[in-house]
């Protein structure tokens, strides 16, 4: 699994449809899954319709679009979302482990990646100023390292919980 980060108008959706053909064209089956995608499909004109009030139900949907895939057993799913702090990640971790996917970050890697004003104009759905600066701001706090570690904690907390489940339920 591969979850996407940066903010808004770094060119996550475009990194994420070109590792999106890279993985279809070796013969993998991939998705990507995307709460703004939630926003488009709610249009019949396919029309960006974002709703701050609906936000976290569009990120309940493509959590639960994520998990289906997973049970489907798709090989490669992509989280193309702006994911800028581990509660943004978390949902989707608890699931890569939880079905057992390896999990990598995705950084678009464009020279504009943390300037606001280049983001401003490049973002494709109007995302204020000030949201941008914000999204720059958790951006670069965010230690990959750091997280690499939790996700390795948290595997292992997983196969432990399992070990201790599948113990207790040979007593009975």
């Amino acid at each position: 699994m591969y979850l996407c980060c940066g903010p808004s108008g770094s060119s996550k959706t475009t990194l994420a449809n070109k590792v999106y053909t890279e993985e279809i064209a070796v013969g993998n089956t991939c998705v990507i899954c995307s709460t703004d995608s939630v926003w488009q499909e709610s249009s019949p004109e396919q029309k960006y319709l974002f709703s701050l009030n609906g936000l976290s139900i569009a990120h309940k949907l493509n959590q639960i679009k994520c998990e289906v895939a997973m049970q489907q057993k798709i090989d490669c799913i992509i989280i193309d979302n702006t994911n800028l702090d581990y509660q943004s990640f978390s949902p989707y971790i608890e699931l890569a482990i939880k079905n057992e996917y390896e999990i990598s970050f995705l950084v678009p890697n464009t020279t504009w990646l943390t300037n606001k004003e280049i983001l401003f104009q490049k973002n494709v759905h109007n995302v204020p100023m000030k949201t941008i600066e914000r999204q720059i701001e958790k951006f670069n706090k965010l230690d990959f390292a750091d997280l690499n570690n939790k996700i390795e904690v948290m595997r292992e907390t997983y196969r432990l919980s399992g070990i201790f489940q599948s113990v207790f339920k040979e007593d009975n």
